[in-house]
């Protein structure tokens, strides 16, 4: 029983908010794909400020600045998928 909530817990954080997860996975995705991504200077300096605003204040971002940065970004690298 005690190996069943050991595994069941092993990976849950309770002092870690699903807002702040959403953002460092967003964070991650963004700098992945500046990464990996050959772009305009435009849409590299966009999504640079996009993760700048992600890191600064990924405590306490209500979920509609989170969807926001989400559409930003999804609509920025539409441009770039073949």
């Amino acid at each position: 029983m005690n190996e069943g909530k050991k595994a069941r817990y092993e990976y849950f954080n309770p002092s870690v908010s699903a807002n702040q997860q959403n953002a460092e996975s967003l964070a991650a995705v963004i700098s992945s794909f500046i990464n990996k991504t050959t772009m305009k200077p435009a849409d590299w300096i966009a999504l640079q400020s996009l993760l700048k605003q992600l890191k600064k204040s990924n405590n306490n971002m209500p979920r509609k600045v989170l969807r926001s940065i989400e559409n930003k970004f999804n609509k920025i690298q539409q441009n770039y998928q073949r």
